[in-house]
């Protein structure tokens, strides 16, 4: 039977990416709220010694070690990257005989194993060392409201991206002139339409020099808040003014209309 010191070792061998380049890796603290192993355990040395001119690595590898001697003997709970299983439940799966007879194919722990924020903090805490993961929590909590945030912005763009090309998609382009005859402006489409550069909405509408797709320049002239008009009378001018192409397409933009 292979010694607990040699599984270690094995564990550290295997460690050494998640110890040095991949240290300052975020992403599993963004996106699962967890600490790798090797995180876990170097914060000790690193509270230790904070503020101090001494050299923490003997100290790091001690704790490295300690970590992998109480993931075996169940006192810190490590999960799989991939899979989110705790070690515990790797253990169990080989005493089934799952990993083969000898044990080999079962996964060992690494420093790139996960740990969550409160087990991480208890762990800490067991070795008597004062520390308080609070502050880091609640960053983490206000970070991915962010992120959902942004992931929200982006989606709802996305959305109407898509729906502002299938609609523009029904229109073909036509001259500055016709659209002051659609949303008349007191003859200032010709100088919008002239200095479209400094104005990305309708920029975007302009197919070609001089001519436009109406349905964009349609809601560019609503968004920039064009008096009297909102977004049903817009689309109601424009379900007006289809090409003969689209006409069977009206109800896209005005409902069930006849």
């Amino acid at each position: 039977m292979a010694k607990v010191g040699d599984s270690i070792e094995k564990s550290i061998d295997e460690s050494m990416p998640f110890l040095f380049e991949r240290l300052g890796d975020l992403t599993a603290l963004l996106e699962r709220g967890c600490l790798t192993v090797g995180q876990c355990a170097l914060l000790m040395p690193g509270a230790l010694t904070y503020g101090q001119q001494v050299d923490p690595s003997q100290m790091a590898a001690h704790y490295v070690m300690l970590a992998f001697l109480d993931i075996r003997a169940g006192t810190l709970c490590a999960k799989h990257p991939e899979t989110w299983l705790p070690y515990a439940e790797y253990l169990r799966m080989n005493e089934a005989g799952m990993f083969g007879d000898d044990g080999s194919e079962m996964p060992i722990p690494t420093a790139g194993w996960l740990v969550d924020l409160d087990d991480a903090e208890q762990w800490i805490r067991s070795k008597g060392i004062s520390i308080n993961l609070d502050g880091l929590k609640a960053d983490l909590v206000a970070e991915r409201l962010r992120a959902a945030e942004s992931a929200a912005i982006i989606t709802n763009a996305l959305a109407l991206e898509d729906a502002d090309a299938e609609l523009a998609a029904l229109f073909d382009p036509v001259p500055v002139a016709a659209l002051e005859k659609m949303f008349p402006a007191d003859g200032t489409w010709a100088d919008w339409c002239e200095r479209a550069s400094r104005y990305p909405g309708l920029l975007r509408a302009r197919v070609q020099r001089g001519r436009f797709n109406p349905y964009l320049a349609g809601m560019w002239f609503l968004n920039r808040g064009a008096d009297g008009w909102d977004q049903a009378r817009i689309l109601r001018k424009l379900a007006d003014n289809l090409p003969a192409r689209s006409r069977d397409k009206r109800a896209m933009l005005s409902g069930d209309m006849d």
